[in-house]
């Protein structure tokens, strides 16, 4: 039976509502929570900021890039061949595996205490499980090798779904058709044409990617660092926490995974900030436990300033150095 047309909106304008209006709801309240000077300045003075901040930008950087790589080596060699229609029919089933249980699957099989070392430990003659930095390791590599593993699909699948298009598949076809008239390999076309052509329409997908990986709470949880972990773990838990302060700077650590520098700035040159609030505030600017720094052009005069002072108290060389290069000594 078919809906009419006034029919087939109300039916998807209720659903659309039930998911908007909690949203709608909460979104003022978490606002006005993300911009409160107080819990900026509490976020700032908290010792975990700095490197929960690092490993968060760089487990999300580093696991797009690597599943970038590998769909555009994948799609690079195997778009044309028998095994193409396979793999496009096996992408649903590995999309619709739920993220955590992928991660805990990964854990029970590279742990020290999992399948591989279990299998290995006859042959190595291991008695205890081997120290393998593999899962809730200080670098966030095995949360990083659990976002590729599971945004690896779903940029194939934006692959499949583009080539699939019948104007793109025919501009595909008379390119790798040009290319192999003039001498080319199909991967050196596909490496220097086509995919300076295709990758501008898969930008959407990559920040949905990227966006995701900033933000990820359960697979941090289960594989990922934990002393500091990410920062969208600490956010959880202060949003988790039953103190209106704590939710305040949950919200502001959430805000601080989308902002630019420019706000950092003007959050940390509030003039009442305590020592331990500018030893945060150095940190984060300096680099400190940091391997994303910062954009120093963008610090006033008078914040450079102040952050050098402070950090000329300290006796650890390797800070005066970084504070120096930092603020302008």
């Amino acid at each position: 039976m078919t809906l009419p047309p006034a029919r087939r909106g109300a039916a998807l304008v209720a659903p659309v509502a039930l998911f908007a209006l909690p949203l709608a709801l909460a979104l003022p309240v978490a606002l006005a929570q993300a911009v409160d000077a107080a819990a900026w300045r509490a976020l700032l003075a908290d010792p975990q900021l700095p490197r929960a901040l690092a490993l968060s930008v760089g487990s999300a950087l580093v696991s797009t890039a690597l599943a970038l790589a590998l769909c555009m080596a994948i799609v690079t060699h195997l778009h044309g061949t028998p095994l193409w229609p396979r793999l496009a029919r096996a992408l649903g089933p590995m999309l619709a595996l739920p993220h955590a249980a992928f991660a805990i699957g990964l854990a029970l099989l590279v742990m020290p205490a999992g399948v591989i070392a279990r299998l290995l430990a006859p042959l190595a003659g291991w008695a205890a499980p081997p120290d393998w930095p593999t899962v809730n390791d200080p670098y966030a590599a095995g949360l990083t090798a659990v976002l590729v593993g599971k945004e690896l699909p779903f940029l194939l699948w934006n692959a499949v779904a583009l080539l699939a298009r019948p104007d793109t598949a025919g501009a595909l076809r008379g390119w790798l058709a040009s290319g192999a008239t003039l001498g080319y390999s199909r991967a050196a076309v596909w490496w220097r044409v086509l995919w300076p052509l295709l990758l501008p329409r898969l930008a959407w997908p990559l920040l949905a990617v990227l966006a995701y990986s900033l933000t990820v709470v359960d697979l941090a949880l289960i594989v990922g660092p934990a002393s500091p972990p990410t920062l969208a773990v600490i956010a959880w838990q202060s949003l988790q926490a039953g103190d209106a302060a704590r939710n305040a700077e949950g919200a502001a650590a959430a805000l601080l995974l989308d902002i630019p520098t420019p706000d950092l700035v003007a959050a940390a040159q509030t003039d009442n900030l305590t020592d331990t609030q500018l030893e945060g505030a150095a940190r984060l600017f300096a680099g400190w436990d940091f391997s994303q720094l910062r954009d120093r052009k963008t610090l006033p005069a008078a914040l450079k300033k102040k952050l050098l002072d402070h950090s000329l108290k300290s006796k650890d060389e390797d800070k005066l150095g970084r504070a120096k290069n930092a603020f302008g000594r």
